[in-house]
Formats: C-alpha cells, structure tokens, sequence
C-alpha cells in the first residue's frame, strides 16, 4: 500500500511521542521508515535469584507480547479514525533481548534491560 502525505502524517501524528504527547505507552518507542513500522519495547527487570530469571523472563516476553499487540491495534484504530481507511500490516521481524546491567556475587539481586523490536510492513 503506498502512503499518501496525508496518511504518513497522521500515522506519524498517531505514533509521536513527546512532551504532553499520551499517544503511546512509555515503554514503546515507534518510528516509520519508507513501507516499515519499527515498535521498540523496553522495560527494566529486578530478579532476586538465578532461579527466577526463566520464570520473569517468560512473563515479560509475554507481557511485551501483548502490550505490542494492543498497541498496534490501536494505531490501525486510530489511523482509520483519521483517513478513514484501514492500514494492513505484515510482521517483518520479530525480536527480543536481556541485557544485564548489574549484577554482584555479594548480593543475589540482579537488574537487566529486557528488550523487544518489532518491525512490521505497510502492505
């Protein structure tokens, strides 16, 4: 689907984030580039031990899962809403990281970066 001025503003208008701008969660960062849609997650998560990192990893993956897809919803919603035509959009890529930014052998607590990108195309 090629995108008129017109629709590439409103979706840019649709997933801006600034100051005052409630379009989008804080843990999602959007950026349009040509026919693709990137949607960048991140959250940040406290273990209290080793054996609990599969366990909150599984929740998070889930949870960013979701979050993603709720919001992707709302940006065809609210593209429609605006132009009145509807958006269709194909996964391209999908993935996801954990990147420990502190860690002791004194202490059993642990933080890391709990990342997911999501690039999806306009068809």
């Amino acid at each position: 689907m090629q995108l008129s001025t017109k629709d590439v503003n409103a979706l840019g208008q649709i997933t801006q984030r600034g100051w005052g701008v409630p379009s989008t969660p804080n843990s999602i960062i959007c950026s349009l580039h040509n026919d693709r849609i990137t949607m960048k997650y991140m959250t940040i998560v406290h273990f209290a031990a080793e054996s609990a990192l599969r366990n909150q990893v599984e929740r998070i993956n889930e949870e960013s899962i979701q979050l993603l897809t709720k919001y992707v919803a709302e940006v065809k919603k609210q593209f429609r809403e605006a132009t009145g035509k509807s958006i269709k959009l194909k996964e391209i890529t999908n993935n996801d990281s954990l990147e420990m930014i502190s860690a002791t052998n004194l202490s059993p607590r642990r933080i890391a970066y709990y990342r997911r990108q999501v690039t999806l195309q306009i068809i």
